[in-house]
């Protein structure tokens, strides 16, 4: 048998559907030196009869479940504990991966380093469009050794929230505090970034994931994973300079009257969010308007001014508009939504 270079990692939720087209598209790709681990949150929709069957037909397969759901920062720390191979590839389960993906990250898991960064692309939701370019905008592959751990932070830092761009040796993943940052959402690039690497990084220029936009599960908590909890993150990594760390996230995105705008147009910031994550961290009174001044105007006037800005001015910014358009604040969605509720429905 070939030694287990490469444990492809996924953990999942009740999105069966979508994991049995991503477990496909892996096991067409996967080799010998591959496995794929799949680590179950205690999903209620069928997914551990349908993981079990294709578990039993495919090898190269591994189906864990937990009777609980601990979060993903701890089931993606339970499938690495899992996996078998030199390297581990942490991977959703409902991406697609490009022609030729696997056997491209296998010839630099060959080549020994530390951190492979893998590129990807946005797709829309059934990968029937293409929604832009690669997310890291290089031309070329870019080779990063230990003494250059800052300029690789900057280079890759805010794309790596992105949990598939990573492929790491196992060995340090395991040698590296993880507890601390769990619940944070973050806690792989924790990992990578709380102190200098102990190799070389690749990145791979060429965008190998394709990510299936509009269908995270974690959307209604959006504000808070991206206002909060990621800037949080970032600041707390120690060993980076904050002036690169500034370069990442601010540390504070909730001064920022156009962040605020992005999230009221999204359908994501209400006074919900401002009263739960704002009111409690901001003393500036001067902020605190600003902020209640934008979660009280109307999410469609927002959503439509957005809009017209993205289609007059940053025309060919497809991802914005995607999400714009998908907003439960988009006008087109309300419509139909009020049309579906007929007239008993109507004040």
């Amino acid at each position: 048998m070939s030694r287990t270079l490469l444990s492809i990692c996924i953990t999942t939720r009740n999105r069966v559907s979508f994991l049995v087209e991503t477990l496909s598209d892996l096991l067409g790709q996967a080799t010998g030196e591959v496995e794929i681990v799949v680590l179950d949150a205690a999903s209620g929709d069928g997914t551990k009869q349908t993981a079990e069957a294709i578990a039993a037909a495919n090898p190269s397969l591994s189906y864990q479940r937990r009777e609980t759901n601990q979060g993903i920062d701890r089931d993606y720390a339970s499938a690495a504990d899992l996996a078998r191979g030199d390297y581990v590839w942490f991977m959703s389960d409902d991406d697609l991966l490009a022609p030729g993906a696997v056997e491209k990250v296998l010839h630099a898991c060959r080549k020994g380093y530390a951190l492979i960064v893998v590129n990807a692309e946005d797709w829309n939701a059934d990968f029937s469009e293409r929604l832009g370019g690669p997310r890291l905008p290089i031309r070329e592959d870019r080779e990063f050794h230990c003494d250059r751990f800052v300029e690789l932070f900057e280079t890759v830092g805010h794309f790596l929230s992105f949990i598939p761009g990573i492929v790491v040796r196992k060995e340090i993943w395991s040698s590296r505090e993880k507890e601390p940052y769990f619940g944070s959402f973050f806690t792989h690039l924790a990992v990578l970034f709380q102190a200098p690497l102990p190799g070389a990084t690749l990145v791979i220029s060429e965008p190998l994931v394709r990510i299936r936009n509009g269908n995270v599960s974690w959307s209604g908590r959006s504000f808070e994973i991206w206002m909060v909890r990621w800037p949080s993150l970032i600041a707390s990594l120690k060993a980076l300079p904050e002036s690169s760390r500034r370069k990442v996230s601010h540390p504070e995105p909730w001064k920022i009257p156009a962040k605020l705008v992005e999230f009221r147009a999204m359908g994501a910031y209400s006074l919900e969010e401002y009263r739960k994550w704002i009111a409690p961290r901001e003393p500036s009174g001067l902020v605190r308007a600003s902020a209640i001044a934008v979660a009280i105007t109307p999410g469609a006037l927002v959503n439509s001014l957005c809009l017209g800005y993205f289609l007059l001015l940053a025309r060919g910014r497809k991802i914005p508009l995607f999400h714009l358009r998908t907003s439960r604040f988009y006008v087109g969605k309300m419509l139909s939504r009020s049309r579906r509720a007929g007239p008993a429905c109507q004040s």
